[in-house]
């Protein structure tokens, strides 16, 4: 059975920490409270270690499109991740605006061409170059925050993904410096946080450890004729 299995046992976790029994009465600490702090936690947790990978997919309807050609981004998702954006089944490389203006000139924003070439940022929305029509469907790669924990639900937290279970401590770290905090105990609440920021750089070294390592090269091709079609001679 995986440890903190879900919102409870993590609730369970921290009142045996504080010393506080669950079937106490009069207690300092409310489920609710503790409940909410563990959530924050794990928002935090999963946004500073953007760890959690999601697809995004949907189909355009003229309600998403805003300024004609952009669309908001999930309200769960924090970054993109690798695999990019795909608009009708062809994937579509970013550029920005000042690019596009520079390559298209001011005039393209009035035209009504579709089927993008290229998609850009701007704050929470994604545009498309030129422009994108209702019935587009559209797929996008990103990190996602944790999703929100309820007493009894049986979810387990992160998501379930396998790679964390061993770090769910560290939800319990935050949700324990937030007790701390309301009791006025700064010194418990400043250990409690720095664990939990050492679960954060943890999971960056131990998750992530290999993503800033050096990719190999892909070694030229040598054919015997002397014509270089190519940057790999193919």
């Amino acid at each position: 059975m995986a440890i903190l299995a879900d919102i409870d046992e993590i609730v369970t976790e921290v009142r045996d920490l504080l010393d506080e029994a669950v079937t106490a009465e009069n207690k300092f600490w409310s489920d609710t409270q503790i409940i909410k702090w563990a959530n924050i936690g794990a928002e935090k947790f999963t946004s500073h270690t953007r760890v959690l990978s999601k697809r995004y997919s949907y189909t355009v309807e003229a309600a998403d499109v805003a300024n004609d050609r952009e669309l908001r981004l999930s309200s769960d998702f924090i970054t993109f991740d690798e695999g990019g954006v795909i608009c009708n089944d062809k994937k579509i490389e970013e550029i920005s605006l000042a690019e596009v203006d520079e390559w298209k000139g001011n005039a393209w924003r009035d035209r009504t061409a579709t089927n993008p070439i290229g998609y850009y940022r701007r704050g929470d929305m994604i545009g498309f170059v030129p422009s994108l029509a209702v019935g587009d469907t559209v797929v996008y790669f990103g990190i996602e925050r944790a999703p929100t924990m309820v007493a009894a639900d049986g979810v387990a937290p992160l998501s379930g993904d396998y790679r964390l279970v061993a770090f769910r401590t560290y939800i319990v770290s935050f949700a324990l410096a937030r007790c701390w905090y309301k009791k006025k105990e700064f010194d418990l609440y400043r250990e409690q946080l720095a664990e939990f920021w050492k679960g954060v750089g943890l999971v960056n070294s131990v998750v992530h450890g290999e993503r800033n390592q050096v990719k190999r090269m892909i070694p030229a091709r040598r054919r015997t004729g002397r014509r270089v079609i190519n940057a790999l001679n193919m």
